[in-house]
């Protein structure tokens, strides 16, 4: 099934290609814009929707601009463009845009049948091209109380304020997630309101949805208890549109290994697994470790030894227990992560335990690839372009 974007301003317009889009086999219109929207927030839908081909309304500059960004960052996306009247001048800019089928008003079902199936015998030979997406580092708790939570905010806190890097924490313990009340956020939207809305989300409504903490976008847990069986579905469609936004996402996960939990795991770029030098906690680490071997996902884990003061249980002695090293060991100061906590602050990065934390979120924050600047249109002057008459049907090649 080829999921379809119909983007067409003009109503009349609209309404032919809505009538002559239905019974044509093979395609899903998954979703209709009235406007020529912002390129960066079509990029998200595309991915979001995982949308195969573009209908798009080009008589415009503005239309053509998109085309031409759409030639160059989804290159894997065809679009059919359609005009209301014929115009050589316009035809010429779709051409060197890279445009390759192109319907002039009266609109009739046989054409636009015609030019879909055309363009769906170009997609396997040019396989669409996956904008990069954020990096997604998970935080799981060997045991509740392990410190999770203050881990995961506190790295994602100085990547967004001292690198600075776009970063957005997830609260993934929908069940009993702190990170609301750590950063004392107003109680706004939420994580399972999201999944809820995954098949309506777009920029225009991320941006209602998702709270602030400065520079770091926060989207906690909602209430505790609304949740009893979370949508896997929704997730896996939720997480590849959120990651188009930001640069990193921290996820802070339950202790359990629920299937929603699981899911976050398996999306996950690396998981931070993260023990407190306790006996009991280790041995409740070393378990989740077999586990995630069991998954397939072990090469994905890094141990962060939290609160590690000296003592009986050495460094040492938490790679022998838990069967992996210790990848960063966080200093114990309860005065001031407790300080940190009753003023909704982050941990000053000149302390021992700051330096820790700053010195992992770098590490993330050094794997993070650039995004490459968008290349200039390719010229395709006269090559492949479709304009079908009503007589004849011309294919024009260089």
């Amino acid at each position: 099934m080829l999921r379809l974007l119909l983007i067409c301003p003009d109503e009349k317009l609209r309404k032919q290609i809505l009538e002559a889009l239905h019974g044509i086999a093979g395609i899903e219109l998954m979703q209709t814009l009235t406007e020529i929207p912002d390129a960066e927030e079509a990029i998200r839908l595309i991915s979001a929707r995982k949308i195969g081909l573009i209908v798009l309304q080009a008589e415009t500059a503005p239309a053509v601009q998109f085309a031409e960004y759409l030639d160059c960052n989804a290159p894997g996306i065809p679009a059919i463009t359609v005009a209301t009247n014929e115009d050589p001048e316009l035809l010429l800019c779709l051409m060197r845009a890279g445009v390759r089928e192109h319907l002039t008003a009266p609109l009739d079902r046989a054409s636009l049948a015609a030019a879909i199936e055309a363009e769906r015998q170009r997609i396997p030979q040019q396989p669409t091209q996956a904008r990069r997406q954020a990096g997604f580092y998970s935080f799981l708790p060997a045991r509740p109380g392990a410190g999770a939570s203050t881990i995961a905010l506190s790295v994602s806190w100085a990547m967004a304020h001292e690198l600075p890097v776009r970063t957005l924490l997830l609260d993934g313990d929908l069940w009993a997630g702190n990170i609301r009340f750590l950063l004392k956020l107003e109680e706004g939207a939420s994580f399972s309101d999201a999944l809820a809305r995954t098949g309506d989300l777009d920029a225009e409504m991320w941006a209602q949805i998702v709270s602030h903490a400065g520079k770091l976008d926060v989207l906690h847990a909602g209430d505790l208890d609304a949740v009893l069986e979370p949508d896997i579905e929704a997730l896996r469609s939720f997480l590849p549109f959120a990651g188009s936004f930001y640069d990193v996402v921290c996820a802070d996960l339950a202790s359990s290994l629920d299937p929603f939990t699981v899911e976050i795991l398996k999306r996950s770029d690396k998981i931070f697994l993260v023990t407190t030098p306790e006996v009991v906690v280790l041995h409740m680490a070393a378990a989740r470790v077999r586990r995630l071997r069991e998954m397939k996902l072990a090469d994905r884990v890094q141990l962060v030894l939290n609160r590690n003061r000296s003592g009986i249980v050495g460094e040492k002695d938490v790679e022998r227990l838990v069967g992996i090293p210790v990848a960063f060991a966080m200093s114990n100061d309860y005065d001031l992560v407790q300080g940190a906590i009753m003023n909704a602050a982050a941990i000053p990065s000149r302390s021992d335990l700051g330096q820790s934390i700053s010195s992992l979120a770098r590490s993330l924050a050094s794997s993070i690839e650039p995004k490459p600047p968008a290349p200039a249109p390719r010229k395709k002057f006269l090559e492949y372009f479709h304009v079908p008459k009503t007589k004849d049907d011309f294919l024009w090649r260089d």
